[in-house]
């Protein structure tokens, strides 16, 4: 991003005017799931503020609505909570809040610039760049924003990490000198292993950034730089069969469109991205969101608005309910416990049980509630149209204000 940044800095810099003063890059982790919401970072109302909307681009909504830029949006492995960069108490520093926007906290407080926060893959520890020790370099602290460690310790700068799905690699980028281009930084990708050591060179093209990992861990996301303007590309983990994906654009601006921002969705179906490629404008500054299939076929575009629209990242939910069907007599399948615990998602209960909605990921699936409980539980019935017969209970038990589904079902 900062490459782009540099060409053109006067419409991306407003929709990201806190990336660009820190020049950094942000990449996430990809925790497989469902896919849930995305979020993206707009200045659609008049600064960068970090929005959500469904997978289809519909339900766009401002989650932050704060007068200081907010940034770089990276969900939790388990889909409840968000980290991110704000500047909304003086400087850039790393704060959490829960998926809709609450219960926000500040995790950092230092003189420097700490950003481009990602979450480990058990939800332990989050990665993040700060230049508290002169310049740019990359950090892992624990979730509630203790034991800060340094992770990397080199001269150029390094920024954009991002955990691989089983936590045994970071990946992010590092200006590597002497630069091809005298006066103009390149970025590589590299990993490492979580306690900075084992450092890999990935790729050796001049301008590669923004590395995400896919769900399964086997392949990376990237921007490349080809010939000062971005493309999407991916590569094997170990930085093989390097591929080009949004490459295949048509029309008089195809050599002048940027992609970059790359987020696997939690399913490994789609690859959200940011890029300038609609209209007719050449050198475009109006960036939108769009996603993409790993082969590169099946470009949508989710956004459409005059502000910048970049820095996508999914929402991991836990994946679609698919239980073997039972005898017809209300008996569970062979090897199948007749109770099953599992914690679903938090959602926020209102007073009256059956006035309660709770979303279920899934085709075929139909949720309502039954009935309330004693201690302000409630007990609802979940169906599955998908080959499984009779009932299967869900206990939801409150908390002050979200409560956890632990349920049980009963095949």
């Amino acid at each position: 991003m900062k490459t782009i940044l540099q060409r053109a800095p006067s419409a991306l810099a407003l929709a990201v005017g806190l990336l660009a003063a820190l020049g950094t890059s942000t990449a996430k982790a990809a925790f497989p799931g469902a896919a849930g919401l995305i979020a993206f970072v707009s200045d659609r109302d008049g600064n960068a503020e970090i929005h959500v909307m469904n997978p289809d681009g519909s339900g766009q909504t401002n989650i932050t609505n704060n007068p200081a830029s907010d940034s770089s949006p990276a969900f939790s492995p388990d889909g409840q909570r968000i980290a991110f960069t704000s500047s909304r108490d003086g400087n850039p520093e790393i704060y959490v809040m829960a998926a809709d926007g609450s219960d926000v906290a500040r995790l950092t407080d230092n003189p420097a610039s700490d950003s481009a926060p990602a979450w480990s893959s058990d939800g332990h520890s989050i990665a993040f760049v700060s230049t508290r020790d002169g310049n740019q370099e990359i950090y892992v602290m624990a979730t509630h924003g203790s034991d800060i460690t340094r992770l990397t310790d080199n001269p150029s700068p390094d920024s954009a990490p991002a955990f691989s799905p089983d936590g045994q690699r970071i990946a992010f980028q590092r200006e590597p000198p002497p630069s091809p281009f005298p006066g103009r930084p390149v970025e590589e990708i590299f990993t490492m292993a979580p306690d900075g050591s084992d450092v890999t060179r990935l790729t050796n093209n001049t301008a590669d950034a923004n590395p995400n990992f896919s769900p399964d861990g086997q392949r990376i996301a990237f921007s490349r730089n080809l010939f000062r303007h971005h493309k999407i590309h991916t590569m094997a983990a170990d930085g093989s069969d390097q591929n080009a994906i949004t490459n295949n654009i048509e029309g008089p601006c195809r050599d002048f469109v940027d992609d970059f921002d790359p987020a696997f969705s939690p399913d490994g179906e789609r690859i959200a991205f940011a890029s300038n490629r609609q209209g007719n404008e050449c050198f475009s500054r109006n960036f939108e969101i769009y996603t993409v299939a790993p082969d590169g076929s099946g470009v949508v575009r989710l956004t459409d608005n005059a502000a910048s629209d970049l820095d996508p990242d999914w929402q991991p939910l836990p994946p679609p309910l698919v239980l073997p069907p039972g005898n017809g007599e209300g008996e569970p399948p062979v090897g199948v416990p007749s109770t099953t615990w599992f914690v679903h998602r938090i959602v926020r209960l209102r007073r009256d049980c059956q006035r309660n909605r709770l979303r279920v990921s899934g085709d075929g699936v139909e949720v309502a509630f039954a009935r309330r409980l004693p201690r302000g539980d409630c007990r609802l019935t979940l169906r599955v149209s998908t080959g499984s017969s009779g009932r299967r209970d869900l206990l939801i038990r409150r908390g002050k204000r979200t409560i956890r589904l632990i349920g049980v079902i009963r095949l």
